[in-house]
């Protein structure tokens, strides 16, 4: 046998080559087939190494502290009312036949001066109402208001409108539905400063401060009069219960 150069190369006999056994462990899950399209996903799937699930431990702190608070929370549910329920929350027709009938007309009335006294609403004709307005119901809503030792502070009446049958768009923009208010800190920031220059700080009550808002939608409403009687009111001002009554 000669090389490219022309030297001889020695011969070799007997040349036997060993394979040597790979052990289980270190051969290759290889597929038995080419991948695919179709097996791909799977081929990846099963290369994978298995996550191992995690085991959340004991925390000390967690089982002493925020478990012990959290079990010694009390759930309590929101005080809600219902109309007719009980003697505080009579209904329209409980309020006028019932035993303090005498003590709600007289809160009836009073409610319906502060209407006048503020120009909330203009009494109209059903014919002058333009066609297609959707009128929106009312109703008369009677609480006793208590003092905190349980005593009786008033009889208060309310003339509410139904705002759930507004039209967005229409007569009131779906933008303007929420009151105005201040914020918590800014309460804190300005009795801190009272105190710390020792000013007197007093608190008051706007009466009939809703009704005071001009509204810039043509509402019109139904009422009933003490004589059974249905009228229409076209609001100028806001009127409790209707959308944008705390944003004016």
């Amino acid at each position: 046998m000669e090389s490219e150069s022309g030297d001889e190369l020695p011969e070799i006999e007997n040349i036997q080559i060993q394979s040597r056994s790979i052990s289980p462990e270190f051969q290759p899950d290889l597929p038995s087939r080419p991948p695919t399209p179709e097996n791909l996903s799977t081929l990846e799937t099963s290369t994978k190494a298995p996550k191992k699930k995690r085991i959340r431990k004991d925390n000390d702190y967690w089982s002493k502290h925020v478990g012990e608070r959290k079990s010694t929370m009390i759930k309590t549910k929101p005080t809600v009312f219902a109309i007719g329920a009980d003697a505080d929350h009579p209904t329209d027709a409980q309020a006028r036949s019932g035993p303090q009938a005498a003590k709600w007309e007289k809160a009836w009335k009073m409610e319906r001066a502060q209407l006048e006294k503020y120009q909330v609403f203009t009494k109209v004709q059903e014919s002058q109402i333009p066609e297609g307005t959707k009128i929106i119901d009312t109703k008369w809503v009677y609480i006793i208001k208590r003092k905190p030792d349980g005593t009786i502070e008033k009889y208060k009446a309310r003339k509410v409108g139904r705002g759930f049958m507004q039209e967005a768009g229409v007569s009131y923009d779906l933008d303007k539905t929420y009151a105005q208010m201040i914020r918590p800190e800014t309460f804190k920031i300005l009795l801190v400063k009272a105190l710390y220059r020792e000013w007197a700080v007093r608190q008051w009550d706007v009466i009939a401060a809703y009704l005071k808002a001009l509204l810039k939608h043509n509402v019109y409403i139904t009422d009933i009069n003490k004589a059974g009687e249905t009228e229409f009111w076209k609001v100028d001002k806001a009127l409790y219960g209707l959308k944008q009554a705390g944003h004016e």
